[in-house]
Formats: structure tokens, C-alpha cells, sequence
């Protein structure tokens, strides 16, 4: 955890991001200590597919990134943990790079470190999201196709966060996150964000929002046949001083 600061990283010769963290960031805020530097080569392109159900994005990656990426994968096939460190050094904000290595110290139990890393690409892929797209995101109408390996990475990183706030029990905020990352693909929902939305919900104890959510036409009609929505919506209504509404949904 300390080697990957950046007083300690190479690729910034020590520099911090300092003041620069304060910017503002459509995922996460960046911390002071982290390296300086880039996203290396990411960036979000609209696409032409836009439609009356959303704004349809791409991650995209420049020939430098994908010289890193080929870095990565020999790091990989290395099967060596100190590799990846090493490579993550010279390239801090490096997504693929980052997921790995947080999967190391979470292995390790060194759940900090996970998250913080975790937190780190987030930052990076929010610096260098398309300028229309955090509007878009607060509206609902953000999407990213599950088909491109590149927008995987967005999803997965999101995932691993959830499981993060989970883990450390900040439930209101994994839900919006579970919101967030339900969002960017709402038809297929490739991470089963169905499956967990309501328990979030209801640990986090925002009865009223899901109750929202269930009466939305963009899942009210979908989520009817779902027991565990059914059962989970009712428990809202009690806990939000509506038995009778409650027993009718029961």
C-alpha cells in the first residue's frame, strides 16, 4: 500500500495529486496522496445509436494504452504478484493493472488497500468520461454495451466496489452504486443487479427510494414476476408506515 503512493512512485517521480484531487469527478473524488499522472490513453466516445431509452457510450483506448495492456498481459501469464505491482508503479491509473492488483491485497486481507485501488480506477475512468456523460448518468440515461471488452472494465470495477461498501457495511451508498451500475445496461443487466437491488435497499434503509424505483416504468412491469422485488417491496411499505399497502403487495 505504501509503495503504490506517490511519493513512492516512479512514474510521477514522487509527485502527488495533490490539490488535483479536489477536481470534480463523476464517480469518485481522487485522494492527495495518490500518483500524478494520467489516465494513460482512455478516453468515452458517444456512439451514433443514441436513442429515446439513452445515450449510448464507449471506453476507448489509444495505442499507448494498449502497449500497457500488452504489458499487463505478459504480467499475467508471468504468474508473478510482484510484477504486476511493478508495472502498476510505472502506470498508476492503469484499470486492468489496478483491478489485478487490488484483487492481490484483497486475497491478502488487506481490504483498505482493495478499496482504495478500486477507488483509484473509478477516479480514473471518471477523469476521462465523454463531457455529456455524468449529465446523462444523473438523468437515468446513461448506457454502455456489455458486447465491447472495453466497457467491461467499467462494470467490473463497479462491481468490486459494491462487494467493497458491502463488506464494510455502508449499504446506502453500495445501493446507489447497485443503481448506477443497473443503469448502464437495464434490459440485460449483465451483473444481476436485479438479484441484489432490494437488498441494498433495505439495508441501507431507503424504503422510499425503491418503493420509487418499483413504481417506475422502466422496472415496475419487469420486476412484478420477481418474488424476491415482491417480498422485499412489502417490508418496505411496512417499515415506511404503510401496512395496508404492504399486506396488498404480500
Amino acid at each position: 500500500g505504501t509503495a503504490l503512493t506517490g511519493r513512492y512512485s516512479p512514474a510521477s517521480k514522487g509527485r502527488e495529486l495533490g490539490a488535483l484531487a479536489n477536481r470534480r469527478n463523476v464517480f469518485v473524488q481522487g485522494h492527495e496522496d495518490w500518483p500524478l499522472g494520467t489516465s494513460g490513453g482512455l478516453s468515452m466516445e458517444v456512439d451514433k445509436t443514441n436513442s429515446a431509452f439513452g445515450r449510448h457510450f464507449s471506453i476507448i483506448h489509444n495505442n499507448a494504452y494498449m502497449d500497457v495492456q500488452r504489458e499487463f498481459q505478459l504480467c499475467v501469464e508471468s504468474m508473478q504478484a510482484e510484477n504486476m505491482i511493478h508495472l502498476l508503479m510505472l502506470n498508476p491509473y492503469h484499470i486492468a493493472t489496478l483491478l489485478q492488483v487490488s484483487e492481490i491485497a484483497k486475497h491478502q486481507g488487506d481490504h483498505s488497500v482493495s478499496g482504495d485501488l478500486l477507488e483509484r480506477a473509478l477516479f480514473s475512468i471518471g477523469r476521462s468520461v465523454h463531457s455529456t456523460f455524468a449529465a446523462a448518468l444523473r438523468e437515468g440515461m446513461a448506457r454502455l454495451s456489455f458486447n465491447d471488452p472495453k466497457n467491461r472494465e467499467l462494470y467490473l470495477t463497479m462491481w468490486r466496489y459494491i462487494q467493497n461498501l458491502s463488506m464494510r457495511g455502508t449499504w446506502r451508498t453500495a445501493f446507489e452504486w447497485t443503481k448506477a451500475l443497473l443503469q448502464l445496461d437495464t434490459l440485460n443487466d449483465p451483473y444481476g443487479m436485479t438479484l441484489m437491488i432490494d437488498q441494498m435497499a433495505l439495508r441501507g434503509r431507503q424504503y422510499a427510494a425503491f418503493i420509487d424505483l418499483c413504481s417506475e416504468s422502466a422496472y415496475g412491469k419487469i420486476w412484478s414476476h420477481l418474488p424476491n422485488m415482491q417480498i422485499s417491496l412489502s417490508l418496505a411499505y411496512l417499515r415506511s408506515s404503510q401496512p395496508k399497502l404492504a399486506r396488498q403487495t404480500l
